[in-house]
């Protein structure tokens, strides 16, 4: 998978929130840009809607601008049509499994990855951005099955955090 620049995933953590207000924006991610089904290398705000419409049918506040700028500078967005997105198994479960909403208790949610064993003790596993909160949770930080977002809270807490792998953003 091909790395995108440290300008274009801080142009996602800056305008993410923005663009997500935008009706019919189910994700915003950085990405490579796609122009006609192939990718063309540059690097680009990747904005996922449920269905792409022609300019004239959408409402002037929800369009997604050609680019947005950053500290000055223009990145290009790059709007995908992907439909309906959908978690699966945002239910509480008991024992937990993976596939289901988990979640940071300042997070929305995530999915739980995998259920491992070390030293004997069973432990959750999943991503920094479910578990740790992109680096900003502390050892000891409540888990919640299922994740906030999808109606979990401190009675369902299935989980603290024991230890994390800090993400790198450095270019």
């Amino acid at each position: 998978m091909a790395r995108v620049s440290g300008k274009v995933r801080r142009a996602v953590k800056n305008k993410r929130s923005e663009l997500m207000k935008k009706n019919g924006v189910v994700a915003v991610m950085s990405g490579k840009e796609e122009k006609g089904g192939k990718k063309t290398g540059r690097d680009a705000v990747v904005v996922l809607v449920e269905k792409k419409l022609d300019r004239a049918r959408v409402r002037d506040e929800d369009i997604v601008p050609s680019n947005v700028t950053v500290a000055g500078e223009d990145i290009p967005t790059d709007v995908i049509e992907v439909g309906v997105i959908r978690a699966l198994h945002t239910k509480k479960h008991r024992p937990i499994v993976p596939g289901t909403s988990v979640g940071h208790l300042d997070i929305t949610a995530g999915t739980l990855g995998v259920v491992v064993k070390k030293n004997g003790e069973d432990y959750i596993l999943s991503n920094n951005h479910v578990l740790a909160n992109t680096n900003t949770a502390r050892v000891g930080d409540a888990i919640y099955q299922p994740g906030p977002i999808d109606g979990g809270s401190s009675r369902d807490t299935v989980a603290h955090l024991s230890e994390f792998v800090p993400i790198s953003f450095a270019a």
